[in-house]
């Protein structure tokens, strides 16, 4: 076997920041929410809290 060259910690440690980056902006797709109709999403137990987080002008900010 051929041997391998020593990992680069950093490499990894960007690596991961890159994929922690791409989930929390897919995040808001992983709920499913975003394909819901507006009185679909009103009809939620947590509607009160979700619009807590969204903006006035009908869009949630995340």
């Amino acid at each position: 076997m051929t041997q391998r060259p020593p990992r680069q910690p950093l490499i990894d440690a960007l690596r991961g920041f890159a994929l922690l980056g791409v989930f929390l902006v897919n995040l808001r797709f992983f709920s499913l929410d975003a394909l819901m109709t507006e009185a679909a999403q009103q009809a939620l137990p947590s509607a009160a809290l979700d619009h807590a987080h969204c903006t006035g002008y009908g869009r949630c900010c995340w």
